[in-house]
């Protein structure tokens, strides 16, 4: 993105990305400055009510900040106008709800490149992860005076470990432990200061369980649950035995994909036959259901129905019997 400032803004401003927390910050952080330094903030929701705020603008001098998106831009001719005759310190901002896609948003093609600012969020846990860990420093370091080393890369780390990878949950985590390293003198967060506030995440992240159970590695996965376990508030029997990419759920569709590769069948036809696509087939199906081989996934697969059972039958621990069950399966000889 070209150097700008919101005291003085470009005429037209994109802003969008997967990372809401970032994008709604800058958004935030245009509407502060803007009003700092006298701009008018509109928010305009039509063609039309653009070109009458820049009219009035323009007719009365005044510097403004109009506030809009995609919807109210069906062919993005108001862009070309503001850019070719652009009013000195007003700007249009088109905060867009998600990637900036030039196919999706035709009007993209009209805003130079140096004005168009994305903030996308990784696609992988331990990207996400990691970008989480960046955040926390940044943060540490522009709450405490631009201290560099004002949080410690492996306290960061054990931060996002325990709250998650939100950056609006890291952020808010930031800030009490900044305000109590200030309150105490110190020009760094500590440990100490992370164990006296930190709020462990009760989101139920699934992904190391399914990827110790592709693995077929008993240790990850018995790590999985013992730390889904000690995360939640509820019992998560169920969501194991009936959610969508859950353990029941991928027992099935490796059986399948065992069986079919047995009788021969391409990556086509158990693309057709799972409803998977074939890239996940590939990378996801196929090496799980040759890990395990189709004997112990149809033991698994029995086993977590009696789980399934004991949960309306009243056993004792269904969590323990769906426990068992998995760590038993990894046991097995592949067959």
């Amino acid at each position: 993105m070209a150097r700008m400032s919101w005291k003085n803004p470009p005429p037209v401003m994109v802003i969008g990305g997967t990372e809401t927390y970032l994008v709604g910050r800058e958004v935030r952080n245009a509407i502060r400055i803007s009003h700092q330094a006298g701009l008018e903030i509109n928010h305009a929701f039509s063609e039309e009510e653009i070109v009458d705020v820049l009219t009035l603008a323009g007719t009365f001098g005044i510097r403004t900040l109009i506030i809009t998106d995609p919807k109210a831009l069906p062919n993005g001719s108001v862009l070309k106008e503001a850019q070719e005759s652009p009013l000195k310190g007003s700007c249009i901002l088109i905060v867009v709800p998600g990637a900036l896609d030039e196919k999706k948003f035709p009007f993209l093609s009209d805003v130079h490149e140096g004005f168009r600012l994305s903030h996308m969020r990784p696609t992988t846990s331990k990207s996400q992860m990691d970008l989480g860990v960046k955040f926390a420093m940044h943060e540490a370091s522009s709450l405490m005076g631009g201290q560099k080393d004002a949080l410690d890369q492996r306290h960061a780390e054990a931060l996002v470990k325990s709250v998650g990878s939100d950056l609006g949950i890291i952020a808010n985590e930031i800030l009490k432990m900044a305000a109590l390293a200030r309150h105490e003198g110190s020009s760094t967060i500590t440990l100490d200061h992370i164990k006296a506030l930190v709020r462990p995440s009760s989101d139920i992240d699934m992904e190391p369980l399914r990827r110790g159970l592709r693995e077929r590695n008993q240790r990850r996965v018995a790590g999985a649950l013992e730390r889904m376990q000690r995360n939640s508030v509820t019992d998560l029997t169920m969501f194991l035995l009936r959610s969508r990419g859950g353990p029941a759920d991928l027992t099935l569709k490796w059986l399948r994909t065992a069986v079919l590769l047995e009788k021969g069948a391409t990556l086509e036809e158990i693309s057709a036959r799972t409803s998977t696509p074939q890239w996940a087939v590939e990378k996801d199906l196929i090496p799980a259901a040759k890990k395990w081989g189709s004997g112990p996934l149809r033991r698994l697969s029995a086993a977590l129905s009696v789980a399934d059972r004991g949960v309306t039958q009243g056993s004792p621990s269904p969590w323990a019997a769906c426990e068992v069950a998995l760590l038993l399966g990894c046991e097995e000889t592949p067959r």
